[in-house]
């Protein structure tokens, strides 16, 4: 996920998700939870339940979850690798991509037209010596790349008239490469929660989110790609593309 500020019971109640065709969202891995509700009665639920599926993912409209149990795995080390794509040979190999890792950050740009691809998987971890090689040169990287990042949003922030769609296009053009780290090898539960500096961000952005099915997503892609280019309007941001795997809650974007 790219935001970590929710609580557990929120980010289940919400379907929060990573981006995995073999994993489904966070509410997927619950096991046991206790709802507090409005009476002030308490009821504990377990995967057994038959309503279980309606409380995990339920909006906070059931009541006040107060516990969860989730299952978990002790963390586990990850290469992750990104590659650059245009957004028509990212249609092509939409369905290999996600078969072939097992996790996959997807970022569409519509106004350069290019997919941004970053592809993690299990790996073994690497020894002390090279560990603290890398989280230095990792260091570095990250402070080039908050920088630039940081004024690419700000040169966005001014430039938001679709007359000046090329320049917007030059902007995207000279910093998406650094939209992630080319290469880098770290622990699950660092990799997971830290390619993204959401702490601070100077633009205001209206977000949505469109839920469709596994094996329309290429159609879909493809839509939006030709709306673009007919309007020639382009988001100031990128757009995220993520899969999970089917899970059995009742309101589960799945």
């Amino acid at each position: 996920s790219a935001i970590a500020h929710q609580t557990i019971s929120g980010a289940i109640s919400t379907a929060t998700h990573g981006s995995s065709y073999y994993h489904p969202s966070l509410s997927g891995y619950v096991r046991q939870l206790r709802l507090v509700r409005a009476d002030g009665n308490i009821v504990e639920l377990s995967a057994e339940d038959d309503d279980f599926g309606a409380a995990v993912v339920s909006m906070g409209l059931l009541g006040i979850i107060s516990t969860v149990t989730i299952a978990c795995v002790p963390a586990f080390w990850l290469t992750a690798e990104r590659q650059a794509f245009s957004a028509a040979e990212f249609v092509t190999l939409f369905d290999s991509l996600h078969r072939g890792n097992q996790y996959l950050d997807v970022k569409y740009i519509p106004i350069t037209d290019r997919v941004q691809v970053l592809k993690m998987n299990k790996t073994v971890g690497p020894t002390v010596q090279s560990q603290q090689h890398e989280f230095d040169r990792l260091q570095r990287r990250q402070l080039i790349r908050r920088v630039k990042t940081e004024i690419l949003k700000r040169m966005l922030a001014l430039f938001q008239s679709p007359n000046i769609t090329w320049l917007q296009q030059l902007m995207y053009g000279r910093h998406e490469d650094n939209i992630y780290p080319a290469y880098r090898c770290d622990r699950s539960d660092t990799l997971f929660t830290n390619l993204e500096y959401p702490y601070y961000d100077p633009i205001p952005l209206h977000n949505m989110e469109i839920a469709v099915r596994y094996q329309q997503g290429p159609a879909v892609l493809q839509a939006l790609r030709s709306h673009f280019h007919k309007t020639r309007r382009y988001p100031n941001i990128f757009i995220r593309i993520r899969v999970s795997a089917a899970d059995d809650c009742w309101l589960s974007p799945a």
